[in-house]
């Protein structure tokens, strides 16, 4: 029965490549305010998935060109509020709901090869389960991840989206999953359904960020610089992000897509939005691969300040394989170690302590020797948050042949895990991006966000977007910061409430029992005390 239903799937899915002719509109729902959609009379109900806590995406796809009406029902709301919207043929239109009602529209033009039918077809039933088989047989997960990668490489392959979603799923990894979806957009049939791709990923990070991947993607590109038009869309876009941290992930998601290439006038461009030399030297790394004038690569130089950092940039130049780029891991001088060590030893109670060790294992530009990871892990007493952080440490560590030296300081359960996990991961040839540190909302951006709640109209409306602010990925906070916005709601449920939700986006959270003091019952303040000792950092 499953081999039919992919069959029929498949069929209709090519037929619909070959038939396009109206636009889909995909409508993304934030919050638990919005109950609803109507678009030209029709309603659609927001469906929730509380496994990840999300809103399932809404996909229309009848629509003729033209203007049409969307209306947007909310809680406790008796007249709902309503937008105009134009549809263009050559064009989807992706709508974003806020939590508060706010609208946001953005085109995506058609791809001119999946989607006007010139000769693709995804691949058959029987080439794809042959393909499942083989790959789901392979009892590595650094092996699939391989097999998969190549699959969607291959230029003589096409997939429907429930294909590559198999695919996807046969390999565990979130970070590798992301990468996999990225790499399968090239090859897929109906990109209307890419949508669908979303239910593999369980982070809203890594979901925004394949959403824009999939926004700026450029069908059939070669090595030819971008346009004025399209990299000054990319450049305004980046100019536009609120931290360093979502400007240095948006600029890398640019230079990592295959169908991106830039001179190096675009590039440094781009790079000198990062305010900070470590960000520059790694973001001019990371632009090499699609650098068209290499021989000017030189000029790239000028925005690192220090001569080591050009040095850096030099050798990785010289040493870079266009096949397989590595990208060279050198452990943390002693003293920079020793400093970073200080200051996690010096953190009040575990939570702070975990929160500060996993920061350093997902920054990019951090590595250690085994004997120096032993040291940070054993800061916490918890063997479970101690078999969590070594696990994270893995893809930091310089001398992975010495990772055994940790098993000593767990027990023989534990042991087994990491080993298990280690074996699974060896020889994966896959770069993973990066997961950058947190740095706090700077104060102009925090003003203008602060003064937003405050102006907000009601107590529902006020606790709505803030919800919706702490339940943002990019957003981070001082505890200070975080308690001037708590305080704008009176409600000691809804403070209480709040400041749960904020814990996971404070960068200080050694500085988090200042929040007790907006709650005035010694039985809130408790109730905060308890979720804070017992956070969980994997929930993010």
């Amino acid at each position: 029965m499953k081999t039919i239903f992919l069959f029929l799937f498949s069929s209709i899915s090519v037929i619909s490549v070959f038939a396009q002719s109206v636009s889909n509109v995909t409508i993304t729902v934030r919050g638990n305010n919005n109950e609803a959609i109507v678009i030209d009379n029709t309603e659609y109900v927001v469906s929730n998935d509380y496994a990840t806590n999300t809103n399932a995406p809404i996909v229309v796809s009848n629509l003729q060109s033209g203007q049409h009406t969307l209306q947007i029902k909310r809680a406790n709301e008796a007249n709902p509020s309503s937008t105009v919207f134009t549809t263009r043929t050559g064009y989807d239109l992706q709508i974003i709901i806020a939590a508060n009602g706010s609208v946001q529209l953005k085109e995506t033009k058609w791809r001119s090869g999946n989607n006007s039918g010139q000769n693709v077809v995804a691949m058959s039933n029987t080439d794809f389960t042959n393909l499942y088989n083989s790959i789901r047989n392979h009892w590595r997960s650094s092996g699939r991840m391989t097999m998969v990668s190549d699959a969607f490489a291959n230029t003589n392959y096409y997939f429907t989206t429930v294909q590559a979603k198999q695919l996807i799923q046969l390999v565990s990894s979130q970070s590798n999953r992301f990468t996999l979806a990225k790499a399968s957009y090239r090859s897929i049939t109906d990109p209307t359904n890419f949508t669908q791709m979303y239910d593999v990923l369980n982070s809203q990070s890594h979901r925004d960020q394949l959403a824009a991947y999939v926004s700026t993607y450029n069908a059939g590109s070669s090595s030819t610089a971008m346009s004025a038009a399209g990299f000054n869309t990319i450049y305004k876009t980046a100019q536009r992000q609120a931290t360093t941290n979502s400007k240095v992930s948006y600029i890398y998601n640019a230079f990592t897509n295959t169908n991106n290439y830039f001179t190096v006038a675009q590039a440094r461009q781009l790079v000198q939005l990062a305010p900070d030399e470590a960000n520059r030297l790694y973001l001019a790394k990371i632009s090499y691969r699609g650098i068209i004038d290499r021989t000017n690569f030189s000029q790239m130089n000028a925005l690192l300040n220090t001569q080591a950092s050009r040095n850096e940039l030099n050798i990785f130049v010289s040493t870079y394989d266009n096949s397989n780029p590595v990208y060279t891991k050198v452990a943390m001088k002693e003293a920079d170690f020793n400093t970073l060590y200080r200051d996690i030893q010096n953190r009040y109670g575990l939570g702070a302590k975990v929160s500060a060790l996993s920061n350093a294992f997902a920054t990019e530009n951090y590595y250690f020797t085994t004997s120096q990871t032993k040291q940070l892990i054993q800061l916490v007493s918890s063997e479970s948050n101690r078999l969590e952080l070594a696990k994270a440490s893995y893809d930091n560590i310089v001398d992975q042949a010495n990772f055994n030296q940790l098993y000593d300081i767990f027990s023989s359960s534990s042991r087994n895990e990491l080993e298990l996990y280690v074996r699974d991961h060896q020889g994966s040839p896959v770069y993973t991006p990066p997961v950058y540190t947190r740095t706090p909302m700077p104060n102009s951006s925090f003003t203008a966000l602060y003064n937003e709640v405050r102006n907000t109209y009601g107590l529902g409306a006020k606790m709505s977007r803030l919800t919706d602010i702490f339940a943002t990925e990019t957003y981070y906070f001082t505890v200070t910061q975080a308690k001037q916005l708590v305080q704008l709601v009176s409600s000691e449920s809804n403070r209480l409430e709040l400041a749960k939700s904020a814990y996971g986006n404070i960068t200080d959270p050694e500085n988090f029992n200042l929040m007790y003091d907006v709650l005035t019952s010694q039985t809130s303040k408790n109730e905060l005390s308890s979720y804070v000792n017992t956070y969980s950092y994997n929930r993010q």
